[in-house]
């Protein structure tokens, strides 16, 4: 359920095509999934085996369970299952989007639904998908979950910026309901996951895996080990992409050459026009990867069977493109990390974990971990109503910073969970 929100209000040129999968939530499923799939899969898919929620918050949720309400959460990795057995536990029925594929597999699609999930076309423009979503919030009863990053980049410690698809949703629903007694919030809301065993074994395990893997000889010092092990995953890149680095290049440096590499081939094989270099990085990955989106979806909507053939080759070189593009999404959030290497047990876990990705292809989380949840003040939408109906851009753009920097303030004020970086012996 990665960036369903953000493809809602997508300013794409293909309209929907796909059938809308609306919730059908089964109260039997639901006791289930709480009590038994969303714990298992947690601890399968990300060792997550305990969640944390301070009685204060808990309180909170229980004061505002009548309400309207859409949760706005941080978005590194595993929180829509999270959520949704908070919300079973407490009694508060939950609404999430989902990428309309997922509807497509047979087990994953009938159960996903079954708990509250209702479909978003990515890479479209999803009318009926911003539809359901004002729709439930109009109706009450139903709190819905966002997740206004857009894409879960698994860096625990960052927040990237904001989409502006929460505040929008928001405000168009409480200017339906056209009264002020009826209110609408946006609850921020933050994931702080950590560690709950010593790492140490653990982590030389995993940089020496890495360094066996690259044929590199190990050095001495956490950090040392991580930045030798960077360099040579990011010069990999750089010979697919025919680039050689200076002399007086730091990694930080070689990585920014390499992002625009490859963001100037997926404009070239995608074939739209480049975007300002002035505009943020994370907008303009986030806009290469939609036209990605929309050029798959375009093949899949051939007819006949020799227009899927011409199609194959194409459809394969731009999943390539997108599979770059995910690559720096990724990398986005660790581009600190390169100046100043991580201080805790989590970050540099958060860094082994994309270094793992790159070279095997595939990650792990390495031990058990729990979560934190961090409820923050409900954001009552009613305040900015006014504001909304004459300038509705400058409304949808400072809820949405406020949400942001909620979320932050949140997820930095739960760092004291985090474990700092240990001697290496």
């Amino acid at each position: 359920m990665n960036d369903a929100h953000s493809q809602v209000l997508s300013s794409t040129r293909l309209e929907t095509s796909s059938r809308h999968i609306p919730p059908n939530r089964d109260p039997l499923l639901l006791a289930l999934a709480a009590r038994i799939i969303c714990p298992l899969w947690l601890r399968q898919r990300g060792q997550v085996h305990s969640v944390h929620l301070s009685p204060e918050a808990e309180q909170l949720l229980l004061t505002l369970r009548q309400d309207r309400v859409m949760v706005c959460s941080n978005h590194p990795s595993y929180e829509a299952p999270i959520w949704f057995a908070v919300g079973a536990r407490l009694g508060i029925p939950l609404c999430f989007m989902a990428n309309r594929e997922f509807f497509d597999r047979p087990v994953e699609g009938w159960l996903i639904r079954r708990v509250g999930a209702y479909s978003v076309a990515r890479g479209q423009r999803d009318r009926e998908a911003a539809e359901s979503t004002i729709r439930l919030l109009t109706n009450g009863g139903n709190w819905v979950v966002m997740f206004p990053e857009g894409e879960n980049h698994h860096m625990h410690s960052v927040v990237a910026p904001f989409l502006p698809g929460a505040a929008r949703l928001g405000l168009q629903a409480l200017a339906r309901l056209d009264a002020a007694s009826e209110p609408v919030y946006l609850l921020p809301v933050a994931a702080r996951y950590y560690y709950t065993t010593d790492m140490r074994a653990r982590m030389r395990t995993a940089l020496s895996g890495l360094e066996r893997e690259l044929d590199m000889a190990p050095v001495a010092g956490w950090q040392a080990r991580l930045l030798r092990i960077a360099d040579r995953v990011i010069s990999a890149s750089e010979s697919h992409y025919r680039l050689t680095p200076l002399a007086e290049d730091n990694l930080r440096t070689r990585l920014v050459r390499l992002r625009e590499q490859i963001l100037t081939h997926a404009v070239v094989c995608l074939g739209i026009q480049p975007a300002s270099n002035g505009k943020p990085l994370l907008a303009r990955i986030r806009r290469l990867l939609t036209e990605a989106d929309i050029s798959l979806a375009e093949r899949r909507e051939s007819r006949s069977a020799w227009q899927r053939r011409v199609s194959l080759q194409r459809s394969r070189q731009v999943k390539g493109v997108r599979s770059h593009l995910k690559w720096l999404l990724a990398w986005y959030a660790v581009d600190d990390m390169l100046e100043v290497p991580p201080q805790s047990v989590e970050d540099f876990m958060d860094v082994v974990e994309r270094l793992e990705r790159g070279v095997y292809g595939r990650s792990r989380y390495w031990a058990r971990r729990a979560v934190e949840l961090q409820v923050g003040r409900p954001i009552d939408l009613r305040l900015w109503l006014d504001t909304y109906h004459t300038a509705p851009v400058h409304a949808i753009d400072a809820v949405t910073w406020e949400l942001e920097n909620a979320v932050r303030g949140l997820l930095t004020a739960s760092a004291h969970l985090m474990t700092p970086l240990p001697e290496q012996r």
